[in-house]
Order: C-alpha cells, then sequence, then structure tokens
C-alpha cells in the first residue's frame, strides 16, 4: 500500500511471503516446516547466522518480493510526480530478523515497522508491552479494519 497525504494512491498484493520462505528452508535444510519456521524466526536474514546457511536459502525467495516492491514503486512514480519516502513493514515477515537493513540497503530509504497501536489506547499495566510491540506488525490489517470500522 502507498499511501498520499494520508490517502491510498495505490495498493498491490504479492503472493509470495513468509510461507514460501519456510517451504525453501524446510527444503534446503531437510527441516520439518515447523523446524524451519523456528529456525526462520531465529535467523532471519541477518548475516553470519549460522554460517550464512539460513539467509543463503531465504534471500532468493525474499528477492521475488523485493522484486515485486520495485515493480509496484517504479509503477507508482511513473503516475506520480513525488517518489515514496519511506517503508513501513506489516505482517508477520515484517518480524524477521535482519529484515529491515536488508530492504533498506536494497531500496536507498528509511525503514520501520508497522505500529498499529501509536491511535490505539489500552491498559499498559495490564498488557506486556514489548509482546504487543512485536506483535504490531503482524496484527496492522486487523487494528487497521478495527479502526476503520470505529470511525465510520
Amino acid at each position: 500500500v502507498i499511501t498520499e497525504n494520508g490517502k491510498i494512491g495505490f495498493t498491490r498484493s504479492v503472493a509470495t511471503g513468509g510461507k514460501a520462505l519456510g517451504r525453501a528452508l524446510a527444503r534446503a535444510l531437510s527441516f520439518e516446516e515447523e523446524q524451519a519456521e523456528s529456525y526462520k524466526r531465529s535467523y532471519g536474514l541477518k548475516e553470519g547466522e549460522l554460517e550464512g546457511k539460513v539467509g543463503d536459502v531465504l534471500k532468493p525467495v525474499f528477492k521475488v518480493i523485493v522484486e515485486e516492491m520495485h515493480r509496484s514503486l517504479d509503477f507508482y512514480k511513473s503516475r506520480r510526480s513525488g517518489g515514496v519516502k519511506r517503508i513501513i513493514l506489516a505482517g508477520g515477515t515484517a518480524n524477521l530478523p535482519g529484515v529491515l537493513v536488508y530492504l533498506a540497503s536494497e531500496f536507498g530509504l528509511e525503514v520501520q515497522l508497522a505500529n498499529p497501536w501509536e491511535r490505539v489506547s489500552y491498559p499498559q499495566d495490564q498488557l506486556d508491552r514489548e509482546k504487543m510491540e512485536s506483535l504490531g506488525p503482524t496484527l496492522a490489517v486487523a487494528v487497521g479494519l478495527a479502526l476503520w470500522e470505529r470511525e465510520e
């Protein structure tokens, strides 16, 4: 989703995601999918982890996502005069270790995690703040829909 002045200017869905990353890891390292998911979440795209084995497997699959993002940005730029200033990641794969650094180097833009809790009040003394922040990118769409529904 690309927004401009607080409004959606462009939206696109990419079929490749976290499940494809996990499957590739399971296949390449002869893991069960559950073990591959655990390794993916623990090591992600970070350089040097496990001698780079996990990152080496994940990067080619993640490159498909990056190429689709490049196509989307190029298409958007061809239709609008301004460019994109930053990338805000949402979804489960947004928490992949090393993903922010990887995307920042790929795009030369600021990359940050989505924080859907910015406009949500919740009892912070009753909920684990760190857990809420880590779940934020995964729950961004659900929280956004709930806020949208509330504002209507």
